[in-house]
């Protein structure tokens, strides 16, 4: 497995040790071995998991480079993707991983303890709350998103943990260039201004995905109650599927 993960990374230009590669390896596994307990995910195979969740979170990365210290937040983290992997790609970042789900922020605990990540910090409690937290609020350099759900939470969500010059970072195959009035809308009233493809990689990024830059200070009146965003969210993504 380990060699899998390097040679799949290496095929993209992304060259890592065989200490790390031997990391993300071992949490591959422990997402195999305890998906029954947690439910962690629908992948079958560890193979599956290396390939869809490891490999295709760290190519994104691939060329990122940001100082030590840099603190970031992955929202609605899950099993800790993508969380956990740039903390292990990255370990001179400061990462903090928060879900609403007990289960599996019990795991990523032991995620931490086994692969030695003690430049994590894992947070259970519901983001809408954590928002308005005055010690996570415009807290953050950056924030990661991946399968946390329409691209509309991220923002409403993600926005508010992030310091002004800040950056939200969705993993996403929605393109830049479609998105609705509508939800650009969105992106500037939670102070952020959305930067283009060719834009990504400034930053290090590839060009997929979303990025958004924090330009402006977010209103206290987010992140809002989570039915209100539920529903302004699913009126905007009907818009963007459409246009994409």
């Amino acid at each position: 497995m380990e060699h899998l993960i390097q040679e799949k990374l290496r095929q993209s230009g992304f060259e890592i040790s065989g200490e790390t590669a031997a990391k993300l390896a071992a949490y591959a596994n422990m997402i195999h071995t305890d998906n029954q307990s947690y439910n962690l995910t629908g992948l079958k195979t560890v193979e599956d998991i290396a390939e869809v969740l490891i490999v295709n979170s760290a190519l994104p990365v691939k060329k990122f480079d940001v100082p030590r210290g840099t603190r970031y937040a992955d929202i609605g983290t899950g099993s800790g993707i993508p969380g956990i992997i740039i903390a292990t790609l990255f370990p001179h970042m400061e990462a903090v991983l928060i879900d609403a789900n007990s289960k599996k922020t019990e795991f990523l605990k032991k995620v931490c303890v086994q692969l030695g990540l003690d430049n994590v910090t894992v947070l259970y409690g519901r983001i809408e709350e954590l928002g308005r937290d005055k010690k996570l609020r415009g807290a953050f350099d950056w924030s990661f998103t991946r399968a946390f759900g329409p691209l509309y939470y991220s923002i409403e969500f993600a926005m508010p943990l992030l310091k002004t010059g800040g950056s939200l970072y969705v993993y996403s195959n929605l393109h830049t260039e479609r998105l609705s009035a509508d939800m650009n809308q969105h992106i500037k009233n939670l102070g952020g201004t959305l930067l283009p493809a060719a834009d990504h990689s400034a930053c290090g990024l590839v060009d997929e995905g979303i990025l958004i830059k924090k330009t402006s200070q977010t209103s206290g009146g987010y992140p809002r109650r989570f039915p209100i965003v539920k529903r302004e969210a699913a009126k905007v993504a009907e818009e963007d599927e459409a246009g994409n």
